[in-house]
């Protein structure tokens, strides 16, 4: 079975393209056929004006043509598209599903916070975890951060923030509002601590690419603080020259970094581990749930 997914969010919007399968002894394989990401940054337009501007919009419309394409090459048999933080706040989110439908035959989601995190909740990672440790799962996007607590193979909370990276860039990210993340981060971890810190999300996973670190072993939060310190004495094309970054990500690294040290501080956590997954991939499992019952 191939399944696709869509996500649409605030830096970049990907598409993911699964083959499913279900080995002989029962457990169900996820291949990555294909994955591609465009850096259309639709949250500099939302979080700065308020909307998406006609030239975004029309790139965002290229865009899922070509990834319909792919879709059609791929023969995908089952997909799902959805759009996060910055079509959320979008004035003009509704006309631009409308146009997108017209366009790609493709129906977009506009989803909350809640749903975010459900979605991710679903990905495989779940499966992997402990029943005698607690973990904090943080999701760190443009527009919001995800963020999950379970504990003994219960869901703790599942919410989401308005704090994200290009929020933080464009300075619409109140003192209110990291008060009230620090609030409810040091409330409801304390009885579960130890905490293990789970990241995903694109620059996360830059800093462990470039960390040389091992597959499954934990970036440390004196490292995290390290690598802070370290872009953040330069400037973005400073950081584009010296790591090879891209242009969107050598602006929202730092600010990243800002969110995910601020967040493991609180909740005592000194390690985070970085499995590379994310809102694609909880899309594509979700979808073969789906698909399984019927």
């Amino acid at each position: 079975m191939i399944l696709a997914a869509i996500d649409i969010g605030s830096n970049a919007a990907r598409l993911l393209i699964s083959e499913v399968s279900v080995y002989k002894d029962g457990t169900v394989d996820y291949t990555k056929l294909c994955l591609l990401r465009i850096p259309l940054r639709l949250g500099f337009d939302v979080f700065g004006k308020g909307a998406i501007s006609d030239v975004k919009k029309q790139k965002l419309i290229e865009t899922l043509k070509a990834y319909r394409h792919l879709m059609n090459i791929y023969n995908v048999e089952s997909w799902r598209a959805c759009a996060t933080s910055a079509m959320r706040d979008a004035t003009n989110s509704e006309e631009i599903v409308q146009e997108i439908k017209k366009a790609t035959a493709l129906d977009v989601e506009v989803i909350s916070g809640q749903e975010e995190a459900n979605i991710i909740y679903e990905t495989h990672i779940a499966e992997n975890l402990s029943y005698n440790k607690s973990y904090l799962y943080v999701d760190v996007g443009g527009g919001s951060t995800e963020i999950t607590l379970y504990a003994k193979n219960n869901i703790v909370f599942k919410e989401s923030f308005n704090i994200g990276t290009i929020r933080l860039l464009h300075k619409k990210v109140s003192d209110e509002q990291w008060e009230h993340l620090k609030w409810y981060i040091k409330t409801h971890v304390r009885e579960y601590e130890p905490i293990e810190a789970i990241g995903t999300g694109g620059n996360i996973n830059k800093i462990f690419s470039i960390s040389k670190r091992k597959e499954g072993k934990p970036l440390s939060l004196e490292l995290l603080k390290d690598y802070y310190k370290e872009l953040g004495s330069s400037t973005a094309e400073e950081r584009k020259h010296i790591y090879n970054f891209r242009e969107d990500r050598a602006d929202v690294i730092v600010p990243a970094l800002e969110i995910y040290i601020a967040i493991m501080r609180w909740a005592n956590s000194d390690e985070i581990y970085v499995p590379k997954i994310g809102l694609a991939d909880g899309l594509i499992k979700m979808l073969y749930q789906e698909k399984s019952k019927k």
